[in-house]
């Protein structure tokens, strides 16, 4: 990159970044994020939409972290690809490392999971308020953990 060109991209962030602080929203529209592990992909989340609320952000205290969290950063109406399964939700956050999901459709080899709430781990998925259907049976549950491979 010559010196013209990095001046350039320099003048151009100095103008844009008071005005994405100044902004009482941002929205980044059909986004995809990835998740490396050294060996291998971990996963990847494809979503419509990404609201960041500043203002929400101003109002973090110790008690209400994770209020904060779900109501200031969250994805609308996306997927997340891991391994073997793919899970479909109205809106997601994440909250120390894991992604809370709500309203949930996952799609399995035999079957699909049609759940209120899910979270997502490095090790597994935790649905709840669940209906199941597993090589041609249904299931009722509160609670069911998906183990990754």
């Amino acid at each position: 990159m010559s010196l013209k060109g990095a001046v350039i991209k320099l003048k151009f962030i100095f103008l844009i970044v008071p005005f994405f602080l100044s902004a009482n929203k941002l929205v980044l529209q059909n986004i995809q994020e990835r998740e490396f592990s050294p060996n291998s992909l971990v996963y990847i989340l494809n979503a419509n939409r990404k609201i960041i609320k500043f203002e929400k952000l101003r109002h973090f205290s110790l008690f209400n972290r994770k209020r904060i969290v779900s109501e200031a950063i969250y994805y609308e109406n996306g997927t997340l690809h891991q391994k073997d399964i793919s899970i479909d939700f109205k809106r997601a956050y994440f909250y120390e490392g894991n992604l809370y999901m709500h309203n949930c459709y996952a799609t399995l080899k035999d079957g699909y999971i049609k759940s209120e709430d899910a979270i997502y781990q490095r090790t597994d998925i935790k649905f709840t308020k669940l209906v199941m259907k597993k090589k041609n049976k249904m299931y009722h549950k509160f609670k069911y953990i998906y183990h990754l491979k």
